[in-house]
């Protein structure tokens, strides 16, 4: 009797320690489910904050997407009116320049600029030189009548690049010329420097 006793607390021990086991694994088990399901949750939350983000970003483009686009077709419309009235106003001013100072240029070989009203005496002599750009240099290649000192001018047009310049210089070289031809054909009548003077304000048409 006293061995079948000692047999089932033996067998009563083995059952505890089993359960006792068990007991232990289950709870190891639930507690990684527990911090598996709280990562799980939390990179959920992460993930649901990323999308927020992202969805705040994409907004974001769009907006400034959009303000760009406007600002894009305002600049657009800007530039067209602008280039409207640009040439707009060229037009005016190579008309002006035509109508009081007879200027006028010509496409060719080269770029040919054409004066005339230059000689008061004769206003419908024409007066012009022509240049040439070759790799951005520009080289005088004609100039009715012939003038003095084209060379520096020239050179003084490569370094400065003011064209501008160097056709008002040109235009007043042709009527310097003009005033020399014309007083040289006063013979006998002394000019003093006032006669000059007066003749060529007369010849700028003032």
């Amino acid at each position: 009797m006293a061995e079948k006793l000692n047999a089932l607390k033996g067998q009563l021990r083995g059952l505890e320690a089993g359960l006792a086991e068990a007991l232990s694994t289950q709870l190891k088990k639930e507690s990684e489910c527990k911090l598996t399901s709280e990562s799980i949750s939390n990179a959920t939350a992460t993930n649901e904050q990323l999308r927020g983000l992202l969805l705040d970003q994409r907004a974001r483009r769009d907006e400034f997407a959009n303000v760009i686009s406007h600002q894009l077709q305002a600049i657009e419309a800007l530039e067209a009116n602008v280039d409207v009235m640009g040439k707009k106003n060229l037009d005016e001013a190579i008309m002006w320049y035509n109508k009081f100072l007879g200027f006028r240029v010509v496409a060719g070989e080269g770029v040919k600029f054409v004066f005339s009203k230059v000689d008061m005496q004769s206003p419908d002599d024409e007066y012009s030189f022509c240049i040439k750009v070759n790799k951005d240099e520009y080289s005088l290649i004609q100039c009715t009548p012939l003038l003095k000192d084209t060379e520096e001018l020239v050179k003084d047009l490569n370094c400065t690049n003011d064209l501008f310049k160097f056709v008002r210089i040109m235009r007043a070289r042709f009527q310097a010329a003009a005033i020399k031809v014309f007083c040289s054909k006063d013979v006998g009548t002394p000019l003093h420097l006032t006669d000059l003077v007066h003749k060529f304000v007369k010849l700028q048409g003032f």
